[in-house]
């Protein structure tokens, strides 16, 4: 993380906070997040699919043991990692097939993440989702940290409504499409709000 990061995660939320009272008060009571800004390429990619669905311990964890199977993570290496090593390091079967689908993108030329920059949301998103394994929340996701897009909101996060539900103190959790309407009067600074509302929840998990 820069500390331009940080600088343009807090300006988007200050701007925010002036225009939503919700967003304000909690602001207020729980702090500013911290930039979950990355690297774009291979390695963060791989490290988004590596951590879904599972606690960032247990991520971390195996995070830490693919770097062991692979020396450094790269589409060759892992292209080069046998299969069995990598189930070894804790890789579930469909996370081992969408890392390959996607080092196997990249040898063959069919993923440069230099390019990718350079699209716009929509083409960058659909160009990510045509490998095996890439879905839209993982397209998302990589969008928002990685490429540093401000716009992006993954819908159907339930860690984003649960976010929603402790800043408003609401014990009934908004559905999907709902938050997701609401939302779109935080653009063009969705992506902070994602990332606001993630804080929240560790925020109130730390309470």
């Amino acid at each position: 993380m820069t500390a331009n990061a940080q600088h343009e995660l807090e300006h988007a939320l200050t701007h925010l906070a002036k225009q939503d009272r919700v967003i304000r008060k909690a602001l207020q009571a729980i702090g500013m997040p911290k930039s979950r800004r990355r690297p774009g390429g291979f390695a963060t990619l791989a490290n988004i699919i590596v951590g879904q669905q599972i606690s960032t311990k247990a991520a971390d964890a195996i995070w830490r043991r693919v770097k062991t199977a692979t020396g450094t993570i790269s589409a060759s290496n892992v292209m080069g990692t046998p299969d069995q090593n990598l189930r070894d390091a804790g890789l579930s079967a469909s996370k081992l097939k969408t890392l390959k689908a996607i080092a196997s993108a990249v040898e063959q030329q069919d993923l440069n993440f230099r390019t990718l920059a350079r699209m716009s949301d929509e083409a960058a998103k659909a160009h990510l989702t045509r490998i095996w394994g890439i879905g839209d929340w993982t397209a998302d996701i990589y969008l928002m940290f990685a490429m540093n897009r401000p716009d992006v909101w993954p819908v159907g996060d339930l860690a984003l409504r649960t976010g929603w539900q402790a800043i408003i103190g609401d014990p009934e959790r908004i559905g999907a499409e709902d938050l997701s309407a609401h939302a779109l009067q935080w653009s063009p600074y969705r992506s902070a709000a994602a990332v606001f509302l993630w804080h929240a929840v560790a925020a109130q998990k730390a309470a």
